[in-house]
């Protein structure tokens, strides 16, 4: 595996590394030990106030049992004193003894610290017991393990020719560690403030310590808790809790000095289970961060290993499991080997962090076999796991929190990806969905007034200058339309467009499109104003205006291509000309600053709102917007124009206000040199864009409104109705709305559902509040095939949803008979509301009773009947909602499902069924 990049450790480790190796070397304070001889240690010349605590090294006076005497060094454990005659000694009592000459009587109290003796002992000053820890016995019946630090005071020595001496007599007895007994750690004599100095720095930098590994055990287990899918933080979790718990247990053993009553046996056994569950804790850790899965076998192997050492120790005699410490000791180191072998890979693999993983397990191995030796008598250093695991922590968090911190970025890239797509999906269904009712429209254009024609609705001989074959042929003008805008959409989303470039004159060319929209801007009472030619000022429609020269070239010459860029313009104007209202105004305009021209379309309709501007040219998100607002075509448009403009070489910009309009301003470079052709519109496609003239309807006949903002619709079906029906076409609801309130009283409502401003089914709810459409039947014609649509347009009190394309056959037999049967039963019960008024302003009889136990019978309500006295009263909804203390809008909805459970059309009806007079 070859790394051709340059990849090392950081240059802050070798630092930090060398600090800790100088302290451990400097923590050995040769200058402060003394050694003893052959069981006499002199400090006659030792100044405590100088030179500190005295390190009460060398050979002490050494007796094994009850024959086998000597000398011994301190510290160290008996089975490997060293001495041939001791290497075979585990189990069983010595004595240590040793001979110290103070210094000169000087007025200190001295104190001696007795490191760890094991595995129990009995120490005596002068001849008298001064401390003991455990029971030592001279069998194992009568020995008692327990292994702690001591400070004892030292009593006043005795005097011997002048001379101040101590002497010190150790009784040691260890009858459950298999490595051996001894005097394991240090003993020291210094004064009592020294020891004392001591003993408090020690456990309080052991207690910030053990702090600190559970405080970060802590945080990694609520982190694992919030993301429990990763392992990683788990496993770094049950690391730092076993520092935690290793360094409650030794040196100072901060864990027995907060729970005294411990047994020395529970203490051992978590000790080394901490020591063991490192183990296969470091391997799993190492393999969910670096993970190689030719290395796998091997890992499980190891991992095995560790578990069984920690069932050994949980489960075997305190002398079993301490026997396997050697063993595990080189199970360790092999251990050491293949973590390191996994962390170099990683590093030759460019993983991320791979360096700051291998620099931290390089301290944490270094002090860890420093402690292995250390713990063999074989260096005379100080044991710096410790330390270690402070710094092995610290690296792991930084490299954890790196770890996080980018899967955190990934996360939040990832949900705004998904909130994208989300977006984009909803947004392609809204873009389907306009796609459905756009191409059903013209479908139903087209097929409806053949099936008339047909079936005889024209006569036998029609003539083919008809005005339904005018309306047929639109129509299929405009599918085309539909089918090329869909088509270019598609060609420029696969990048297959190539731009025939060639110079224009942009005064001529704008101008030709601009005259072929002026009679539709004449029709519908908007004036449109052109500034196209150099110095020209044309206006059109019904706004006045300077006529100027179109003749000739205007100088604003660029470099395009005319067919695309007619695309732009159609989509453009026509865009402009739906959203203006009646007596608003466009204006088209062409100027040039510097090296750019311009063109600017600009409107006073509705406008577009600041949250929809940004995305107006943003692909299917525009289909969104455009939708119910009128413009016919997919919503791709806009999009399909600013495509063609980037094409093209220019940019398209848009400006809006809500309720003063919309201005869309599209720029070239400009080109210096003459045109070669002045491109002119095709009369064909550019019909397609412009709307038919609505033809008013008949009169003397039964009066149905028509509503819809599609006007070749409101062409056919006036057209096809007209002999039956007086028609009201009206293209909006606001129309619809202002025809009620001028006094048209139609027998029959039909409505489409997708119409800008006010869609069918709030014209629905503003008919059902009015009380002069109160009982008119309502029917729904649209080219939304969703059934949740048709359930809300029945709901909202609609007795049919029709969908289209439709049968003008059956849409006309449906009407006469909703207008026959509302006729009739006006005509029916006119005599009969009067005398349910009269029944209802007399006092109560068994009339009125009846007609209570009737509704009651049907299932109403006590509101019910509380809505329907008054209606028998003749009280509209407004009184009514007064009456009751509710709005009007309620009272409505509870009359039109009253109508619906009972079976009737209106509200004579309605008191006829109720009253049994129906």
């Amino acid at each position: 595996m070859q790394n051709n990049g340059k990849q090392g450790l950081n240059p802050c480790v070798l630092p930090v590394f060398l600090s800790i190796l100088i302290v451990s070397l400097l923590s050995c304070k040769p200058s402060h030990s003394v050694e003893a001889f052959k069981g006499e240690l002199s400090l006659f010349t030792w100044s405590f106030q100088k030179d500190g605590p005295a390190l009460l090294g060398g050979d002490w006076a050494f007796q094994y049992g009850e024959s086998e005497k000597g000398f011994a060094p301190i510290p160290s454990n008996w089975k490997g004193s060293g001495r041939a005659g001791h290497r075979a000694l585990v189990f069983g009592y010595a004595e240590y003894a040793l001979h110290v000459i103070l210094p000169p009587d000087d007025g200190l109290t001295l104190m001696l610290k007795a490191g760890e003796i094991g595995t129990a002992s009995s120490v005596y000053l002068n001849g008298n017991l001064a401390a003991q820890t455990g029971i030592p016995g001279r069998t194992a019946a009568e020995t008692t393990p327990d292994v702690r630090i001591r400070y004892i005071p030292v009593p006043e020595g005795s005097r011997a020719g002048g001379e101040r001496t101590l002497d010190i007599l150790i009784q040691a007895a260890n009858f459950d560690d298999s490595n051996g007994g001894g005097i394991w750690g240090p003993i020291y004599l210094g004064t009592t403030e020294q020891i004392e100095h001591l003993r408090y720095s020690l456990v309080i930098r052991e207690s910030f310590m053990a702090g600190l590994f559970f405080i970060v055990f802590l945080y990694y287990l609520v982190i694992y808790f919030y993301r429990r899918t990763d392992l990683t933080s788990l496993l770094f979790a049950l690391i730092c809790v076993s520092f935690f718990l290793r360094q409650s247990v030794i040196g100072e053993k901060i864990l027995y000095l907060l729970f005294p009553v411990l047994p020395w046996r529970f203490l051992v056994r978590l000790e080394y289970f901490s020591l063991y569950s490192l183990a296969p804790l470091y391997i799993l850790f190492f393999r969910s961060l670096f993970p190689h899965g030719f290395l796998r076998s091997i890992q499980n192997i190891l991992t095995g290993i560790g578990i069984a050492g920690c069932v050994a120790v949980a489960f075997l005699p305190v002398p079993a499991f301490i026997a396997t410490l050697l063993p595990f000791q080189i199970y360790w180191i092999f251990l050491f080997v293949f973590n390191y072998y996994i962390l170099i890979v990683s590093l030759r693999e460019k993983q991320a962090d791979a360096w700051i993983f291998i620099a931290s397990f390089t301290i944490l191995v270094t002090a860890a076999v420093n402690d292995i030796l250390l713990t063999r008598l074989y260096v005379p250093t100080q044991s710096l796991v410790t330390l270690a695991q402070a710094v092995f922590i610290f690296f792991q968090s930084l490299a954890l929190s790196r770890r996080f911190a980018r899967e955190y970025r990934r996360s939040r890239n990832l949900e705004e990806l998904n909130t994208h797509l989300s977006e984009l999906d909803e947004a392609r269904m809204r873009f389907f969905t306009a796609s459905s009712h756009e191409l059903r429209t013209p479908v139903t254009l087209i097929t409806t007034p053949l099936e008339a024609i047909m079936n005889g609705r024209y006569g036998d001989t029609i003539s083919r200058t008809a005005p339904v074959f005018e309306l047929v042929k639109r129509n299929c003008d405009r599918l085309k339309r539909l089918s090329d805008e869909l088509l270019d959409f598609l060609r420029f989303d696969s990048g297959s467009v190539t731009p025939s470039l060639r110079p224009l004159d942009l005064g001529p060319y704008l101008e030709n499109y601009a005259a072929l929209f002026a009679p539709d801007a004449v029709r519908r009472g908007i004036q449109l104003d052109v500034k196209a030619g150099a110095g020209s000022d044309t206006g059109t429609g019904t706004g006045t205006g300077s006529g100027g020269d179109t003749g000739g070239g205007t100088g604003m010459v660029i470099l395009t291509d005319p067919v695309l860029l007619e695309t732009v313009v159609l989509n453009l104007l026509s865009n402009a000309l739906k959203h203006t209202p009646l007596g608003g105004r466009i204006s088209l305009s062409l100027s040039r600053s510097g090296g750019t021209v311009s063109f600017t379309i600009s409107d006073t309709g509705e406008g577009i709102g600041d949250g929809q501007l940004p995305h107006l040219f943003e692909r299917f998100t525009a289909a969104s917007i455009m939708a119910g607002t009128g413009y016919s075509g997919f919503g791709i448009g806009l999009p399909l124009s600013a495509e063609i403009v980037k094409t093209l070489g220019g940019t398209l910009g848009v400006s809006s206000r809500i309720d003063e309009g919309t201005r869309f301003t599209v720029s070239f470079p400009f080109h210096d040199g003459l045109p070669l052709q002045s491109a002119l519109p095709s009369n064909s496609r550019i019909s397609t864009y412009l709307s038919p003239s609505v033809r008013k309807g008949a009169a003397g006949l039964t009066p149905i409104l028509v509503v819809d903002d599609d006007s070749d619709m409101l062409l056919l079906l006036e057209d096809t109705l007209s002999s039956s029906f007086d028609v009201h076409p009206v293209s909006s609801g606001a129309e619809a709305i202002a025809a009620i309130k001028a006094g048209l009283r139609p027998r029959v409502i039909v409505s489409d559902v997708m119409m800008p401003v006010m869609d069918g089914f709030a014209l629905r709810e503003k008919f059902a509040a009015m009380d002069e459409c109160a009982g008119v039947p309502f029917l729904f014609l649209s080219a939304k095939a969703d059934p949740l649509a048709k359930k809300a347009g029945l709901a909202s009190g609609a007795v049919d949803y029709i969908l289209k394309p439709f049968s003008i056959e059956e849409l006309s037999a449906k009407i006469a008979s909703l207008a026959s049967l509302a006729q009739a039963e006006r005509e029916r019960l006119e005599k009969k509301i009067v005398a349910a008024l009269r029944t209802e302003s007399s006092p109560v009889t068994s009339g009125t009773v009846d007609w209570r136990s009737r509704a009651l019978g049907s299932g109403m309500t006590e509101r019910d009947l509380e809505v329907l006295a008054l209606v028998i009263r003749g009280m509209s909804d407004k009184e009514i909602g007064a009456e009751l203390d509710c709005s009007s809008r309620t009272v409505s909805n509870r009359i039109s499902a009253l109508l619906k459970r009972t079976g009737t059309a209106s509200r004579a009806g309605l008191i006829a069924y109720i009253t049994g007079n129906g």
